[in-house]
């Protein structure tokens, strides 16, 4: 398929005439041409492209002051108030459970502040180059994507109250839906998929998943023990 379509027209002079009266009209012998760009195609490489916008600046500050939340309650919140290090064996240490948060907020804390200092330093260069500012239609689209989030916090919640299987289902294939993929094919794809991914996850790996759910109380005593093992 070419790139490009070209089409050219080159005519003098026609004559057209009506009721016993002529109608003269004349081109000059410019070409037209037009020219029709291809749609351009989806490329894997696509996912890793990355360019700072307007407003990179504005969420990088909301990250970073998040990271500083989760510093000020680190003492109490992960445990390390309660530290003990001896001195002899360092392996009592690592197996402390304030030991791993403390080294996820150790990079943490400098990833957010050099994605801060970069976001700011390309704001400074935007406004010295007067770029045009999409500020509200960047933070737009963060927010839409707090959307998905919901939903994820809405299958979390869920478990406990449908159970791991059920909920599974119905995120694989309420996502599915969302995306615009609707026709039974798509949906039958999403549903098989959660189906295999609970009974690899919880029927075979034996992943611990909540033990009160709302709904296998209801069932008969055989059938509860049963979803509660497998499912």
């Amino acid at each position: 398929m070419p790139d490009k379509f070209r089409s050219s027209i080159n005519c003098s002079s026609f004559t057209s005439g009506s009721n016993d009266q002529s109608f003269n009209s004349g081109t000059s012998d410019a070409i037209v041409k037009s020219l029709i760009t291809p749609d351009k195609k989806f490329s894997g490489t696509d996912f890793f492209k990355f360019k700072r916008q307007h407003g990179d600046l504005v969420v990088s500050l909301v990250f970073f002051l998040i990271v500083l939340v989760l510093l000020y309650f680190f003492n109490t919140e992960s445990g390390f108030e309660d530290r003990k290090l001896p001195q002899k064996r360092f392996g009592k240490i690592l197996k402390q459970g304030w030991v791993t948060p403390a080294i996820a907020m150790f990079f943490l804390t400098i990833a957010v502040s050099i994605n801060l200092w970069i976001s700011y330093k390309n704001a400074v260069n935007s406004k010295r180059l007067h770029l045009p500012k999409r500020l509200t239609k960047e933070l737009l689209h963060w927010f839409k994507a707090l959307e998905f989030v919901g939903y994820f916090m809405l299958y979390t919640f869920g478990i406990s109250f449908f159970g791991y299987l059920l909920s599974t289902i119905l995120l694989a294939v309420g996502l599915t839906y969302r995306l615009g993929y609707r026709s039974l094919k798509w949906i039958g794809i999403s549903f098989t998929t959660a189906v295999v991914i609970v009974l690899i996850f919880r029927t075979f790996l034996k992943i611990k998943t909540p033990i009160y759910v709302t709904l296998y109380e209801m069932l008969p005593p055989t059938a509860e023990a049963f979803m509660k093992t497998h499912f």
